[in-house]
């Protein structure tokens, strides 16, 4: 995690009266759990020595970029300042309170049920909205996406996930596609539909253990959009090679014009990052500049998206 206290400060209590309930300290520990096998593992031992060195150094901006950047709470939800635009998520339910307990990159709202909580955070640097389902009361959820304060145009992908527009047309980022995980780390069915600038969640709890965590996550952040495979699709690219899946990277549509090339340039270290994934039981993703002059990298990670 790379973005830190700057995403709690002073949302969180700061007095022995107003210390977090039980059930948001559970939600805080569900999500912890949840998250700690999402966060990706770089690979880019494949890259020439060259690349590398330049992704080495990247790597020190990068991660002091993520500490001066804005990552902010706002009433029912969390903002990110990108390059050029405030992405805001906010959760459409009347059930959210304040932010009463976090840990790290993670803050989980106070609800006025007992059935799930709303927790906002960041993964390896790119923005979710989280929430902690503790029964089978509600399985439907809205995440409510704006751009520079005007709803955001929301546009389903042929991968399960979204792609996040401002109202001029231009793309800002994209949501991964949807997960769910129980509290025995189970993955479970989920998907998204589109209303307007709200996304709307369906997850089967169906056999789940409690607590279930289930998020929308953000591609993109500031300097990187991360494209993740999944474990056919990562087996895929290891036998046949990078071509052979016919994805295009969502993360090049969001670079700078005469970019999207790099997506394909990488593909002998992707081939030999994904064989070294699907021996290893994970899965392969591309770390994708969204600036010029600046080199993608295979990484291997083993999240929810891995399955």
């Amino acid at each position: 995690m790379l973005v830190a206290a700057g995403l709690l400060g002073s949302a969180l209590p700061s007095t022995a009266a107003e210390l977090p309930s039980d059930q948001s300290a559970r939600a805080l520990s569900a999500l912890e759990r949840a998250v700690q096998h999402s966060e990706i593992a770089h690979s880019n031992s494949n890259l020439s020595s060259a690349a590398r060195s330049s992704f080495q150094g990247k790597l020190e901006v990068d991660s002091q970029s993520f500490q001066e950047r804005s990552v902010r709470l706002v009433d029912r939800g969390t903002e990110a300042d990108l390059s050029g635009a405030t992405l805001q998520i906010r959760f459409r339910d009347d059930s959210v309170r304040e932010a009463e307990a976090g840990s790290g990159t993670l803050t989980v709202f106070g609800s006025k049920t007992s059935d799930y909580n709303y927790a906002a955070g960041s993964v390896d640097g790119r923005l979710a909205g989280y929430t902690i389902i503790n029964s089978t009361n509600k399985s439907s959820f809205e995440y409510e996406f704006l751009i520079n304060g005007a709803p955001a145009v929301l546009e389903p992908r042929s991968n399960g996930g979204v792609a996040v527009y401002s109202a001029d047309g231009t793309l800002v980022n994209a949501i991964l596609p949807a997960w769910a995980v129980d509290a025995t780390g189970k993955k479970l069915p989920t998907s998204y539909s589109i209303k307007g600038n709200i996304l709307l969640q369906d997850v089967n709890l169906q056999g789940a253990t409690f607590p279930v965590v289930a998020d929308p996550q953000t591609a993109c952040d500031s300097w990187f959009c991360t494209t993740e495979f999944n474990k056919s699709e990562t087996k895929t690219i290891a036998d046949n090679g990078w071509q052979a899946t016919g994805v295009i990277s969502i993360g090049c549509g969001l670079l700078n014009p005469g970019m999207a090339v790099l997506c394909g340039a990488i593909g002998g270290a992707v081939t030999i990052t994904a064989s070294q994934a699907h021996n290893q039981g994970e899965c392969v993703g591309i770390r994708t500049p969204r600036f010029a002059g600046q080199v993608s990298f295979p990484v291997i990670y083993n999240g929810s998206n891995c399955r």
